[in-house]
């Protein structure tokens, strides 16, 4: 084992961050580490110093090797505390929570003009984005200002509306569900016989649909609905994408659309303002319908990647159901975020993060990510770029490395 001592920053890599403290000791095992898989900072020695350890992998090895390390500077930890205090790779897109807080009050009290006697609208999908807009707006304007709607169809999770009710009765704010899935039926938009298989099993969804497609194409159902020329001169994909995805796709965006309709048309009644709760992730990546519930004006958690909307999450001490699901788009059973996406939020906002501060792909590859999953969020961003509205006011709280909101 090898130490070398020096003080903060430990690594100019902006994805591996800064260890704060007086000194740092650096641990350069003689195996296999990378810096930015893990970053490790055990406090030892009286607290005068830091072990900071980066391994990729199993940490049983590196403890192993710092407890038979004479050079410690203390009693060295086990694989499994090594594991336990991680840091997640995402802690470079940390914010400071009770700032974000306030700028989002803020902009809230701001959009509630006079003109808006009812106050603010908004769906409630029983996911966590939805959730933490609705706690923003009671915590800062109060719950009589604050109408809160759920609109049940067919292809929702089973416990989507069971969600929703908690965090309305949380709030402590009553909850107005509609149910629109006959709506939805005379439009037509159940009737493919895709659709029709959509709503029979999570397993045809989530592996066969999203399983062939990738087969076929080279990439998942998402990645093709963000081109707008598709398979041109590409015959066998292009039939096979019209008879699957894009009756698929055109069924998503209807409902979405349809969603919006119903809302909108609540607003005008209760002559409120309209949010909506889409994130910074989705906005970059696309991952909206253009014009539909994610896609509103007043879209307060815009400016935040989806990791920090999680973060505000557990800062308002919103209840663990709500934080522990996975992300999901609610209208495909079985199919989350993470599997029409093909990757996570937290790879998906490190790379997002460095196109925007044009980072390079090397610090992300030392952050854990495979060039594969770079090049597939890159090749996201470009392809959604017709969505983005930019005529949209800018979102109170900017969750950018310019924003001003970072803490590492």
């Amino acid at each position: 084992m090898r130490w070398t001592d020096g003080v903060q920053p430990f690594s100019k890599n902006p994805l591996v961050g800064n260890v704060r403290g007086t000194a740092v000791r650096a641990a350069a095992a003689p195996f296999d580490c990378n810096l930015g898989e893990w970053v490790r900072a055990v406090q030892a020695d009286g607290g005068r110093c830091s072990w900071v350890v980066a391994f990729q992998g199993s940490a049983e090895p590196l403890a192993a090797a710092l407890r038979a390390d004479p050079l410690s500077p203390g009693p060295p930890p086990s694989g499994e505390q090594l594991m336990m205090a991680a840091p997640p790779i995402t802690a470079v897109l940390q914010i400071d929570e009770s700032r974000a807080v306030d700028q989002i009050a803020a902009n809230l009290r701001q959009i509630r003009d006079g003109q808006h006697t009812g106050g603010l609208l908004m769906g409630l999908s029983g996911g966590l984005d939805s959730a933490v807009l609705s706690t923003l707006v009671v915590r800062a304007l109060g719950k009589d200002a604050l109408h809160i709607c759920y609109l049940r169809e067919r292809d929702n999770e089973t416990d989507s509306e069971r969600k929703a009710r908690l965090m309305a009765e949380w709030l402590g704010v009553n909850l107005e569900v509609d149910d629109i899935a006959e709506a939805i039926r005379q439009r037509g938009l159940y009737s493919p016989l895709i659709m029709r298989l959509i709503g029979l099993s999570r397993f045809i969804n989530r592996h066969v649909i999203h399983g062939a497609h990738r087969l076929v194409s080279g990439e998942t159902p998402f990645m093709t609905t963000l081109l707008q020329d598709r398979f041109e001169g590409k015959p066998i994909k292009r039939f096979f994408y019209n008879q699957t995805v894009r009756k698929v796709e055109g069924a998503f965006n209807g409902r979405q659309l349809y969603r919006r309709e119903v809302l909108e048309q609540k607003a005008r009644q209760r002559n409120a303002l309209m949010i909506g709760a889409g994130n910074r992730s989705e906005v970059l990546t696309g991952w909206f319908v253009k014009d539909g519930v994610d896609d509103f004006p007043h879209s307060p958690l815009a400016g935040l990647y989806k990791t920090q909307v999680c973060q505000l999450a557990r800062y308002l001490d919103l209840p663990q159901e709500i934080i522990d699901q996975a992300p999901s788009p609610d209208m495909m059973r079985g199919v989350t975020d993470e599997v029409a996406l093909g990757l996570d939020y937290d790879r998906i906002d490190l790379v997002l993060d460095a196109i925007e501060r044009d980072g390079p792909d090397s610090e992300l590859i030392d952050a854990g990510l495979t060039q594969p999953q770079i090049d597939m969020v890159r090749e996201m961003h470009r392809r959604s770029e017709w969505k983005r509205n930019p005529d949209h006011p800018p979102p109170p709280a900017d969750g950018s490395i310019r924003g001003g909101l970072r803490v590492n």
